[in-house]
């Protein structure tokens, strides 16, 4: 059914006689957003409502002026993950102004996954699939880049399973999707799923010993019933040793029971809310707030609360339970890279602030990402599909030859990719060290308190659980 509809919704509009029997020739002789008709004629694909954003913005109004652009897509929800997507848009204006690649500039179809009656009826996985499927097969994009939670990910590999796309997310961090692209990473299968923030292993390490450093062992745990709470639920569990009150849910009010439950337990003295989605961090404080109990146990949020939107979205009600409320992330250093993406970014978008964002710095990042898989298919593979990118993805860890991400290097990347180099890339959000097994990275973990100013880090963990208090 989301295939029809997808058919059914894509108009087309002749852009001339050559005959065809594929949407690639189309997109060979005209280029973007070129298909095939019915009548075996090229035809101009209409937007998706779903995805009518783009950079350049005027990438659906003259294609035409686009013609020699690569495109790329991105899934992500446009209403929480806007900065997100901007530090994305960052990372791709950056390159395009450095110099482009080959003489050609890098163009960005982008799709929102959000549920919202003004496009249709779609539920959010549904969503994820039909946009999915207009990136893929209707725009022919060799990458797309989101969504930013672990369900959503999963959901959106495997509907793409088999159509040679790379899927790389800033976010996703559940350790259920570590093998989901294979076991091994190698050059013949390099994996068409990558992430640049580590798998949540760390971070639930971070979680259980900060509570042990705290003296709490009564918990009660509150997660969503999906691949990023269950496992993350799984882990802390795994490494907890005091008792422990488990609620899982899937929809509201299994959510609002599992609020009140949890309360009412006069033995619960902290209670951890595990959610991918920021909407469901808002919700469950501004329930929380309402439930007298919580003001006399602390909560303990994870990487996905990190954000601007929460601070923006939650009631003043909340406000009372900040003084309980600390969580955890993975860890965005400081440093000339960093501070370079903090400026751009500030640049770019009237002053805005990206460091309230766990995982801003992560898509500037793989949007950058996006442009070395580019860069090394074009230098050294026979086409630019996802598996070809992806074997660029491999060559981004190599100690030897240290650079960084950013305009500054770029024309350096290319150079190196051009002669068969591997390189080692530091990233605003840290080093991009991918495991050549794995293809997995690490970092360390923040833990932060919340007051009505803003997020404070407080303490750092890392990889190997010491963790360190972070002064004032």
């Amino acid at each position: 059914m989301v295939a029809l509809f997808l058919l059914l919704s894509c108009g087309l509009q002749p852009i001339g006689s050559d005959a065809c029997n594929a949407d690639a020739q189309c997109r060979e002789a005209f280029g973007f957003a070129s298909a095939c008709s019915d009548a075996g004629t090229c035809e101009r694909a209409e937007a998706h409502p779903r995805c009518e954003r783009t950079f350049p913005e005027d990438l659906w109004l003259r294609p035409e002026a686009y013609s020699d652009h690569f495109v790329i897509g991105s899934i992500f929800d446009m209403e929480a993950d806007v900065p997100e997507v901007q530090a994305i848009q960052l990372a791709l204006n950056e390159m395009n102004s450095a110099g482009g690649l080959y003489g050609s500039e890098v163009a960005m179809v982008q799709c929102d996954y959000s549920r919202n009656l003004s496009y249709d009826q779609l539920n959010e996985t549904e969503a994820v699939q039909e946009t999915a499927d207009f990136l893929a097969d209707i725009i022919g994009v060799p990458a797309i880049l989101g969504p930013g939670t672990s369900g959503h990910s999963e959901t959106a590999y495997l509907w793409l399973e088999g159509r040679d796309v790379l899927l790389i997310s800033p976010s996703a961090t559940s350790p259920n999707l570590n093998t989901i692209d294979g076991d091994i990473s190698t050059d013949d299968a390099p994996g068409l799923f990558w992430r640049a923030a580590p798998p949540d292993d760390a971070q639930s390490v971070a979680i259980v010993l900060d509570m042990e450093s705290r003296g709490v062992s009564d918990i009660a745990i509150i997660y969503q019933d999906n691949p990023y709470g269950s496992a993350l639920a799984e882990l802390v569990m795994s490494g907890h040793q005091g008792p422990e009150l488990l609620f899982a849910y899937t929809d509201d009010n299994e959510r609002t029971a599992a609020i009140q439950s949890a309360g009412a337990d006069e033995d619960v003295q902290e209670v951890l809310f595990i959610a991918s989605d920021v909407q469901d961090v808002v919700a469950f404080l501004n329930s929380a707030a309402l439930v007298g109990a919580y003001e006399d146990k602390t909560i303990f949020l994870t990487d996905s609360s990190y954000d601007q939107f929460l601070l923006d979205n939650v009631s003043d009600s909340v406000a009372k339970l900040y003084p309980n409320v600390r969580g955890s992330r993975p860890t965005t250093p400081s440093g000339a890279v960093y501070d370079a993406f903090l400026i751009a970014y500030a640049s770019a978008y009237d002053g805005e602030d990206p460091s309230s964002g766990a995982y801003n710095a992560y898509a500037y990042d793989i949007g950058w990402m996006s442009l070395y898989g580019l860069s090394w298919a074009m230098a050294q593979e026979a086409r630019v599909s996802g598996t070809e990118m992806a074997r660029g993805l491999r060559r981004l860890s190599e100690p030897a030859y240290p650079l960084f991400v950013g305009p500054e290097d770029w024309l350096a990347v290319v150079d190196a990719f051009e002669r068969g180099q591997a390189i080692d890339i530091q990233g605003a959000s840290g080093t991009l060290d991918f495991d050549p097994v794995t293809g997995e990275t690490a970092n360390p973990i923040d833990i932060w308190t919340i007051d009505e100013s803003g997020f404070t880090v407080v303490k750092t963990c890392d990889i190997e659980g010491d963790c360190q208090e972070v002064g004032p």
